[in-house]
């Protein structure tokens, strides 16, 4: 009775809960398939530095890049940043310079900095012109490996995107074994071998070129990593991929800090090590100043031209004064040599 009273009042017929249809939440954009985009891949390899400018620069009109894009792209020392802008997107990383120790040798490098231990590498997206463009001045070794993917059916353009950039975190995971082996390989000639100064002062260099370039590759996989955090902020969806470069780049930088922890623990070793020696020296040239200097002064009180002096002339007691004067000099010595060892000074 009181349900139909209850409708009579409404007015209206009630529908059953069973039969109410919840609306259909809206389609998820397709993703952007890798081959409805161009890819074109500009390096300044076998190029004048005007040359490639002036691609690069065609390039940015062609996409119609803000200021702020070109600005940052031209600085030859850009950290590696993300940056986006409507419909484009920008990804600068750091590829490094050296893959072997014969690189190093070529490369002579000397001040170990950011431009001379890391080249530039671009990435642009350009959503709306359906445009995919990456720029280095330098070769790339995983170029041609880069195309083969390039052409492989079902690839988005975010898996093309996250894969480049997987490319030059491997990339640089290349240097970090150069600079583990030439640490061992120091470590292993500075502490267990004997060798002499110049020896020494070699391989403390090349510890502290190990060091110094742990120190600007630490720097450039942080700045990465701030990169891949910036990322996940544009890409909710697509966590899974951007954890797993995540935790690779997490890898590579536990590693290259522990060389470099490594390296400056050694080097304040070898330093310790040769302050040490230095200060054995001087405690033992100030121990036999300590010894010679009353015998010194004995001497020059001896020495003096006096008309008269006891045991000059006459014997003492049938004991001529330099007899006399030698061991006293002889017991002096002997004393404090004793008083020395007994402090450990010795």
């Amino acid at each position: 009775m009181f349900r139909n009273n209850f409708k009579k009042q409404l007015g209206a017929k009630m529908i059953p809960m069973t039969k109410l249809k919840r609306p259909k939440p809206a389609r998820k954009p397709p993703p952007e398939a890798i081959g409805d985009f161009e890819w074109i891949d500009i390096t300044g390899v076998g190029k004048s530095l005007s040359e490639f400018k002036l691609e690069t620069e065609a390039l940015y009109n062609k996409m119609q890049s803000t200021p702020a894009m070109k600005r940052y792209c031209y600085e030859p020392e850009a950290l590696p940043k993300y940056m986006k802008d409507g419909e484009q997107v920008l990804i600068i990383m750091r590829l490094s310079t050296y893959h072997t120790i014969d690189d190093l040798e070529r490369l002579k490098l000397t001040t170990w900095s950011v431009s001379e231990l890391t080249n530039r590498y671009t990435i642009m997206v350009d959503y709306d012109k359906k445009l995919i463009t990456t720029m280095h001045a330098h070769e790339v070794g995983f170029t041609e490996k880069v195309k083969k993917k390039y052409m492989t059916k079902g690839l988005t353009v975010n898996q093309f995107k996250w894969m480049l950039m997987h490319m030059v975190i491997r990339d640089n995971e290349q240097s970090i074994h150069v600079n583990k082996k030439l640490f061992d390989e120091s470590e292993t000639s500075l502490v267990l071998a004997t060798h002499n100064d110049e020896t020494a002062r070699g391989l403390s260099k090349n510890i502290y070129s190990v060091m110094r370039r742990c120190s600007v590759n630490r720097m450039m996989l942080g700045e990465t990593y701030n990169l891949l955090r910036d990322m996940q902020l544009d890409h909710p969806r697509r966590l899974s991929s951007l954890i797993t470069l995540e935790e690779h780049l997490r890898q590579s930088l536990f590693y290259i800090e522990e060389i470099h922890t490594s390296s400056k623990d050694l080097l304040s070793l070898h330093f310790g090590t040769a302050a040490h020696r230095t200060n054995d020296l001087v405690r033992l040239l100030t121990l036999l100043n300590a010894i010679f200097i009353p015998l010194s002064f004995i001497a020059g009180f001896y020495g003096m031209n006096f008309d008269y002096m006891p045991g000059l002339t006459q014997p003492i007691e049938g004991v001529e004064g330099v007899w006399l004067v030698g061991m006293f000099m002889i017991v002096v010595s002997s004393g404090l040599m004793f008083w020395f060892k007994v402090k450990g000074w010795l």
